[in-house]
């Protein structure tokens, strides 16, 4: 590690539990909070879908709609209160994960 610095886990941050209780049941507000985007009516079914717990959410639409920039902004919310969770982003070639949704995270 350079510098001799230690790798900080999340859950020891002292503003861990409550930012997991806060939003781990409102997606939608963390959106709001963290990232201040205000989603769309669409978009606000996305995200109450893949909040639910086991969800298999696929989105089809045109270019431009903030697909992306949102898949972004739920992995990040996703992995805080699952620190070892694992999230599979499915597309026809990786190129379009990595300048699409990677470019945001």
């Amino acid at each position: 590690m350079a510098g001799g610095r230690k790798v900080k886990c999340v859950t020891r941050d002292p503003r861990w539990r409550d930012m997991v209780i806060k939003y781990r049941y409102n997606f939608t507000q963390a959106v709001v909070d963290i990232f201040g985007m205000f989603p769309s009516h669409q978009q606000q079914q996305i995200i109450q879908s893949v909040q639910e717990t086991g969800s298999r959410t696929t989105v089809t639409s045109g270019h431009g709609t903030g697909k992306s920039s949102l898949t972004a902004m739920l992995l990040l919310i996703f992995y805080d209160p699952v620190p070892d969770a694992r999230v599979i982003i499915v597309a026809n070639k990786i190129g379009q994960v990595k300048t699409g949704v990677f470019k945001y995270v």
